[in-house]
């Protein structure tokens, strides 16, 4: 199977009247998890790894070449399933193929040639076996690399179309010829040869297609390939253009009568979209190509899997991320079992894992991630550039959770896949030396750089070679550049950089859109460090007031809007509007994340200082209790911390008379406090006292009666200790 699957514009995509083609038997995987590549005037694509359509991060250069790479390296098709083999196969066909087997390439030109001079072009019964010559022909100079037999090829070509519309202009024979000619034209852009593909189109639309509801369908593909033959030349607004007046012409018009091919002209446009970094167009052509694929196809064909995965992609850019996770699961759940282990699903799994990690899932996460780590570790069938994506994304929550072993073994094994796969410069190192800008100044980086800047340095000279300059992925990079300045007393230079970062997002999405709100609070982040609260304060608001138009927001945007709101009303002197948003970013955490005990237990302690600051009684029980599991999921229950939480605890209780509780959680906390403190000390004895009121209180009264008698003979001790002293 090749690596890439043949640009779906330029290959007939499955259609119910030609699935005996079987040219929708395919499927594909081979593309990066992040980028889109520059190329002319637009760019190449990024993590696409859509089944028929991923484009390949290796492609940098903006040569013609490269460009031709990207259109044709996606063919999945081997030698005898290829579009020729569905052109008509005749005596002539078969006594070619002979000769070409035996690389006699001259005595199958003059069969060919010899078969045009002895058929007449009148005959209505020899315009197929003429088209067949010339296909062959065709073949024959494409095999010989030959351009001057090629030219004359189409010449011919052109001159037998000619005379098919003067002499058989309404023959019924009309409506195959175009067909096998869209089959050759397919075939020549598997071969790269776009100036023929482009030749071929503009003959069937112009001259042999009408625009009739029979032969709609032929026109779209011919539309299709000639779009195509344009993107390959660098004509991208013109290829675009091409796509898309097809789309206006047929998509709203007569839909359902072409659903398949129209859904190839929406797939294609939105990638190009996507390559061009406009997501929010990209989002409505995926949309509309899978709407219109499960019209006519059943959910476990490949083509609605590839838009699926398309379509999950761009929203998981647009931060829709549960209706991402919707198409990533329908994705995953159309295989079946027995195809679990096939490198498509496997990719799946692996996309399903950033998916996680971005909603802040992150212990569901680590243990996908860890799974297919231990699953794929010495596979030799899975393609190297999956196993860097599994291992970056490993990275990548490792660091999110501290964990200090994974990152170094990553560090450590990264470098090297990198280099075995050929991948160096490329997105993957980007997003490597991103990575490594991010790591806990804690970690050793040797024998790396131990400089975060050199690295996010590093990465910003690649993401720019590799990407659209408003990439997300740019402005990230940006972002976290802005942190380190910020964290390195540069802050004017890190809230310059943080307003471009913006700047970009807004480039790349609308004003009012989730990204934007995302982007606001990177950048409040770094305007909150120089203790700008008032413009913290605003940018904050205005990202609430964007996330409200939203029925689903990303708990992490949320996350972070309370928690800056918080931190910024605190630095104006409003403490109770501190105190609500902390206790709501804390809430946030609770409901709808994955954290770690420890980096929960940070956001719920503050939220806790806060509420007994403005002594918020009701805030800071449900705030105690929530630490007192936090505590204990770190450490075990009876440590010391959740004994100084029990009792702080316990003394709100007893202002509030809420005996009962109050005698429970200081009855509890009492033991391992008074081992704390020593049971002679004064805060000790106090605390015996008040939880032997508060029992007798609550009608626990032996217990009650048993502390008293402890404080009693600590007192006649300390009476006796006294009196010897004297």
């Amino acid at each position: 199977m090749s690596r890439f699957l043949l640009f779906s514009c330029v290959l007939y995509q499955k259609c119910p009247q030609y699935e005996h083609t079987n040219l929708h038997k395919r499927l594909c995987y081979d593309s990066p998890e992040y980028g889109i590549h520059k190329w002319g005037h637009a760019c190449r694509t990024r993590f696409t790894v859509s089944i028929g359509l991923g484009l390949p991060d290796s492609i940098g250069s903006k040569s013609k070449s490269d460009i031709l790479t990207f259109l044709t390296d996606r063919n999945p098709l081997d030698a005898n399933q290829s579009n020729l083999n569905k052109l008509q196969q005749g005596p002539l066909s078969r006594q070619v193929q002979l000769l070409l087997e035996k690389r006699k390439f001259d005595q199958a030109r003059e069969t060919c040639q010899s078969f045009l001079v002895q058929s007449s072009k009148s005959d209505v019964e020899k315009v197929l076996p003429r088209l067949e010559a010339i296909s062959n022909l065709i073949l024959i100079a494409t095999q010989t690399k030959q351009e001057v037999s090629l030219d004359w090829a189409m010449g011919t070509l052109k001159t037998e179309v000619d005379s098919l519309l003067q002499n058989h202009s309404k023959a019924p024979i009309r409506e195959e010829y175009c067909r096998q000619l869209i089959l050759l034209s397919e075939n020549l852009g598997r071969s790269r040869l776009w100036p023929a593909v482009k030749s071929i189109s503009r003959l069937l639309t112009r001259n042999l297609i009408e625009d009739t509801p029979s032969s709609q369908g032929l026109r779209i593909r011919a539309l299709n390939n000639l779009g195509s033959a344009l993107l390959a030349e660098n004509r991208i607004e013109d290829a675009a253009h091409v796509w898309q007046c097809a789309i206006n012409d047929y998509d709203t018009k007569t839909p359902n009568n072409n659903p398949a091919p129209i859904s190839t002209l929406h797939n294609n446009l939105a990638e190009l979209r996507r390559l061009q970094c406009r997501m929010l167009e990209a989002r409505y052509h995926h949309r509309r190509a899978l709407e219109l694929r499960r019209m006519c196809f059943a959910n476990t064909d490949q083509l609605i899997r590839q838009s699926q995965y398309n379509l999950s992609q761009i929203l998981i850019e647009c931060l829709e991320y549960t209706h991402a996770a919707e198409q990533i699961d329908d994705y995953l759940n159309s295989f079946a079992e027995d195809s679990q282990g096939s490198v498509e699903y496997l990719r799946g799994k692996v996309f399903q894992c950033r998916l996680l990690m971005d909603q802040g899932q992150y212990h569901s996460a680590d243990a996908q991630i860890n799974h297919l780590a231990r699953d794929l570790n010495g596979n030799t069938t899975i393609p190297g550039r999956l196993k860097v994506e599994l291992h970056l994304h490993r990275l990548e929550i490792a660091i999110l959770l501290g964990k200090d072993n994974v990152i170094n073994s990553e560090m450590k094994r990264l470098p090297e896949m990198l280099a075995e796969f050929e991948l160096t410069g490329s997105i993957y190192d980007g997003r490597f030396r991103y990575l490594l800008g991010r790591t806990p100044t804690t970690i050793d980086l040797s024998p790396l750089d131990n400089n975060r800047e050199v690295h996010l340095q590093a990465a910003m000279q690649i993401l720019h070679k590799r990407l659209v300059r408003n990439h997300p992925l740019v402005a990230n990079t940006i972002f976290t550049l802005a942190d380190h300045f910020q964290q390195t007393h540069r802050g004017q230079r890190g809230v310059q950089s943080a307003n471009g970062a913006l700047e970009l997002y807004i480039q790349t999405f609308s004003e009012g859109s989730l990204p934007v709100a995302y982007a606001m609070t990177r950048q409040a982040k770094v305007v909150c460090a120089q203790k700008h609260f008032k413009m913290t304060r605003k940018l904050i608001r205005n990202a609430l007031n964007i996330t409200r138009e939203y029925v689903s927001v990303p708990s992490l945007t949320l996350l972070e809007c309370y928690d800056l709101l918080s931190q910024a009303y605190e630095g104006l002197g409003k403490d109770r509007l501190a105190s609500y948003f902390a206790a709501a970013a804390a809430r946030q955490i609770q409901q709808t994340l994955e954290f770690p005990a420890a980096m929960e237990d940070f956001y719920v302690d503050r939220a806790l200082q806060l509420a007994e600051d403005i002594g918020h009684d009701p805030r800071t029980i449900a705030l105690l209790n929530r630490r007192i599991v936090l505590i204990g999921e770190q450490h075990h229950a009876d440590h010391p911390f959740v004994a100084e939480a029990m009792e702080k605890l316990g003394r709100i209780y007893a202002r509030q008379n809420n005996y009962s509780e109050a005698a429970r959680c200081l009855s509890k906390a009492l033991p391992i406090r008074c081992s704390e403190l020593g049971e002679e000390s004064p805060v000790a004895v106090e605390l015996m006292q008040l939880t032997a009121d508060v029992c007798r209180e609550a009608g626990q009264v032996d217990h009650a009666e048993e502390l008293e008698g402890q404080i009693q003979q600590l007192s006649d001790k300390a009476s006796h200790v006294l009196s010897d002293l004297l």
